[in-house]
């Protein structure tokens, strides 16, 4: 009991800068088992004294009061453990819910952006086949420009031959006639 009492007495030394620090897990189950050791091996596991039920006062009256103080010590540690681990469950509850809320909405801006995506794709799918369709239709309008101005150059041609025919014979006829034709 000495040895558990120095153990504990040690471990509230080194936490009395700001607040006792509390004994690590491991002096703590040394503890422990130096307490089941010198109880022998028939004893019940060790359990918070303080913590017992009420109608047990008697028995905390014939407990030296250094067990007593080694009971409080540890129940102080692994309560303000207990807290402690709540806080960093509080802790990271709330940041889970946080990364979930951002998931969410970046999820949801992918979701819109994909949809986004989709409707451009389908609008530039469109614009494209509408250019096909109107480079066809100007090609097809100047094949038919080209087609028909070549048509218009071969008719300028025989009238312009047909006019140059019909001025040399009215030349000719001008000549044989004496000149009396107007």
């Amino acid at each position: 009991a000495s040895a558990v009492t120095e153990s504990i007495g040690s471990l509230s030394q080194t936490g009395a800068r700001s607040a006792p620090s509390p004994p690590t897990v491991v002096q703590a189950m040394a503890v422990f088992e130096s307490n089941n050791e010198s109880h022998g091996t028939d004893s019940v596991p060790y359990r918070f004294l303080s913590s017992r039920p009420h109608g047990s006062k008697g028995l905390l009256s014939s407990i030296p009061p250094e067990v007593l103080q080694r009971e409080r010590q540890l129940e102080e540690f692994f309560l303000t453990r207990i807290q402690r681990l709540e806080n960093e469950l509080r802790v990271a509850d709330r940041k889970a819910v946080d990364y979930h809320v951002d998931y969410q909405r970046v999820q949801m801006k992918h979701d819109k952006f994909v949809e986004e995506k989709e409707a451009t794709e389908l609008q530039l799918a469109q614009t494209e086949q509408h250019l096909d369709e109107v480079s066809d239709e100007l090609e097809t309008t100047r094949r038919n420009y080209e087609s028909q101005l070549s048509a218009l150059s071969d008719l300028l041609c025989e009238a312009n031959e047909r006019v140059n025919e019909l001025e040399q014979e009215l030349r000719r006829l001008r000549r044989t006639s004496g000149g009396n034709v107007q």
